[in-house]
């Protein structure tokens, strides 16, 4: 069992709720799963010329965060979607990192640091994950 935390806005980087999060996996020796995260309301398609504004904001602090926290972040997952194409979601913005050449190119410079483990690195390997015997349990 981990603990899951999602991160939408960069003030949330350092709540309280967010500390006592860490604080409680440290002691409990659990990890974190920071999941759903998204730079809501955002546009990462307009303005192109506010792309470093963007990473500064909440990028950067984003993977700063995960990166001082290494001993217990051990999965992150990111929304990369077109929010506002989705009526439920209205003006949460544009997400894709895709859609900024700038923001892309650093989040691939991140994405290819030791740090993180990408699909192409076999991760069910790296974290032992053995599907055969997933299956064998579920029986």
């Amino acid at each position: 069992m981990s603990i899951r935390l999602s991160y939408r806005q960069a003030s949330w980087y350092g709540a309280t709720r967010k500390t006592v999060a860490f604080d409680i996996a440290r002691e409990k020796n659990k990890p974190i799963f920071i999941s759903e995260t998204t730079p809501r309301h955002r546009y990462l398609d307009e303005n192109l010329h506010i792309s470093a504004m963007h990473w500064e904001d909440w990028f950067q602090p984003f993977f700063d965060h995960i990166e001082e926290n290494q001993d217990v972040v051990k999965a992150i997952s990111y929304i990369n979607a077109d929010w506002d194409a989705e009526s439920m979601w209205s003006h949460w913005g544009d997400t894709r990192v895709q859609v900024n050449p700038l923001i892309l190119e650093r989040w691939m410079e991140k994405m290819s640091q030791p740090t993180y483990v990408n699909r192409s690195d076999k991760p069910y390997e790296i974290i032992g994950f053995n599907f055969a015997e997933e299956e064998h349990e579920r029986e």
